[in-house]
């Protein structure tokens, strides 16, 4: 039989992020998360902000996940 390791990155990026997903939603009193929570948990960035704490409405499109720098492209 033979083996064949496959490491695939991004899927491996995808699946650390849907376990903080799951810790995050573990750990909330609530029934679900909230739009803000989820984008605190996933390190979504709004560009162009300057403060990321005044609300703002953004579009949805301009709301991004930054760069991970460790995931070789």
């Amino acid at each position: 039989m033979v083996r064949v390791a496959a490491h695939d990155p991004v899927a491996l990026a995808e699946i650390d992020l849907y376990g903080d997903l799951i810790i995050a939603a573990a750990a909330t009193p609530f029934d679900r998360l909230s739009a803000d929570r989820i984008d605190q948990v996933l390190r979504v960035e709004v560009r162009g902000a300057v403060e990321p704490d005044v609300d703002q409405d953004v579009d949805p499109a301009v709301r991004v996940p930054p760069q991970r720098n460790d995931v070789p492209s």
